[in-house]
């Protein structure tokens, strides 16, 4: 009896040490071409990148009012967040779990953003996410 309790024990403490490490990994981000049409640049998310998509997100200044808000050329960079984050401004309550930041080259950037019921939206930004390139270690080729 002693000896079962023994190996149950060392059976959870198992399922919790291998478990924590996949539970705190944080999901990777992920850069998009359009004009290849394939992911080109995944890292891993880091919690400055997360915090840097977050400070991007704080920047809306808008809706995208185009009918198709993707640009013919440029990139997306996916952000999924470890934790779902709340975005509340004029336009937008709700909680999200990623957000798409679309970049073209000499124009204005926009977000894309994904909440828990996986309803997206397009908005402007008042920062370039160009920015963000430097934070996940990218370099565009165009």
């Amino acid at each position: 009896m002693h000896s079962q309790l023994k190996i149950v024990v060392l059976l959870l403490v198992c399922i919790l040490v291998i478990r924590q490490p996949i539970a705190m990994a944080a999901t990777p981000i992920e850069v998009f071409s359009l004009d290849e049409e394939k992911v080109v640049y995944q890292t891993g998310g880091t919690l400055k990148a997360q915090h840097t998509a977050q400070q991007f997100i704080q920047s809306i200044d808008g809706l995208v009012t185009a009918i198709n808000p993707l640009p013919p050329s440029g990139y997306l960079i996916k952000v999924t967040f470890d934790q779902p984050y709340l975005v509340k401004n004029y336009w937008f309550d709700a909680t999200v779990t990623q957000a798409v930041f679309v970049y073209e080259k000499d124009h204005p950037s926009s977000v894309m953003l994904i909440n828990e019921d996986n309803q997206s939206v397009f908005f402007t930004l008042s920062r370039n996410v160009e920015e963000f390139f430097t934070i996940i270690q990218f370099k565009p080729t165009s």
